[in-house]
């Protein structure tokens, strides 16, 4: 994607990165491209998608989601990215949708998505799924859990 569709260099452009933002109030309307140095899995591997969440977060706090799309060739490879986040606890949920671009130089897009906790404790299962372009019936999916607490009070 050149720098005038993408000025905030995210690999999403500005239209279609609104139109999957403003689906959700929960995930902030903002993402950022960030190194992928800081977004790869722990044990060397390198999958397709990786998807990374606090452990354990406050309540109502901004977090952070990270996110790794990778790819297996040289060609660009493009799709549509779906995070969506559910509460057990009032089944709240989060959910972002939007189009996705891997350049032929790059061997991978990584980007952060902040999102709000919600005002009470609870488990928040994140999952993150990308459909790649023209390959219909294909999926690809990981899944982050986040515990959310209270703060703790002094006695």
């Amino acid at each position: 994607m050149d720098q005038a569709n993408d000025p905030n260099g995210t690999g999403i452009s500005p239209a279609e990165y609104l139109r999957g933002a403003l689906a959700s109030r929960h995930i902030v309307n903002t993402s950022r491209r960030i190194d992928c140095a800081g977004c790869n899995p722990p044990t060397g591997e390198l999958p397709l998608l990786y998807l990374t969440a606090p452990r354990q977060a406050l309540t109502n706090t901004v977090c952070e989601l990270r996110l790794r799309i990778g790819k297996t060739t040289d060609e660009r490879f493009s799709g549509t990215l779906h995070l969506r986040g559910t509460g057990n606890i009032r089944h709240r949920d989060y959910e972002f949708s939007a189009p996705f671009e891997v350049a032929d130089d790059e061997t991978a897009l990584c980007l952060a998505f902040q999102w709000l906790t919600p005002d009470y404790p609870t488990l928040i299962e994140w999952a993150a799924s990308i459909e790649p372009e023209k390959k219909m019936g294909l999926t690809l999916t990981d899944i982050a859990r986040v515990m959310v607490v209270k703060p703790q009070t002094p006695p």
